[in-house]
């Protein structure tokens, strides 16, 4: 089963996620992986490679139903830790990444998705990486609660294409007025809008141009 080994391998560095182990296994690596073969099979389409396109449209779909099966229990999306496939629940916004299989999610796991984002995470400066209400939860705590272009970005599509443009739109506007008002910086403040860290970022004006 493919698993980061470090927090820093899945781009949210100190995420709660690692705080029982840095190798752990989520659902929402797994969910990349089924999406980068569905790009591969539409690619080999084009390309004229049917061979492959199956490969990796078959690919697509157990891998897709892997992420699924394996993190949620019926309530919750949880990750595990690798050494022992124990589940282990945390308040991250890291695991709800998923998302990025769009409709091939159940409905029970995209509403259960969008009703946890509104609960703990929609926040002044967009979506927090931390459920604000979490006893982990930093303002300026890097990925215990700031909030990250990438996952503005990763979100408002993903839920736009699922039809939670509601949602979706709040989020967005959330982020470009704490851009539009405080700058481009590495990450923003969940609870006032303000830039955070570093003050130049380019993924931080591509979040605002793309939104």
């Amino acid at each position: 089963t493919p698993s980061y080994y470090h927090g820093n391998d899945s781009g949210q560095d100190n995420s709660t996620c690692f705080d029982k182990s840095e190798h752990i296994e989520t659902g929402e690596l797994i969910a990349f992986l089924s999406v980068q073969c569905s790009f591969l099979s539409e690619a080999a389409e084009i390309l004229n490679y049917p061979t492959d396109k199956k490969i990796y449209a078959q690919l697509a779909k157990e891998l897709a139903e892997k992420a699924i099966k394996d993190y949620w229990d019926g309530e919750k999306i949880f990750v595990r830790l690798a050494e022992t496939g124990e589940p282990y629940y945390c308040n991250a916004l890291m695991p709800l990444r998923v998302i990025v299989l769009e409709d091939m999610l159940p409905k029970e796991i995209q509403e259960y998705i969008v009703n946890t984002i509104k609960a703990h995470h929609l926040s002044k400066g967009g979506i927090s990486s931390e459920a604000v209400d979490s006893p982990m939860f930093k303002e300026n705590g890097y990925w215990r609660g700031a909030v990250w272009a990438p996952d503005v970005i990763m979100f408002v599509y993903a839920l736009r294409n699922l039809g939670y443009t509601e949602l979706a739109d709040e989020i967005a506007e959330n982020y470009k007025n704490s851009t539009c008002k405080y700058g481009f910086s590495e990450n923003t403040s969940a609870i006032t809008g303000k830039g955070l860290r570093c003050k130049g970022y380019s993924w931080a004006a591509n979040a605002y141009q793309v939104l």
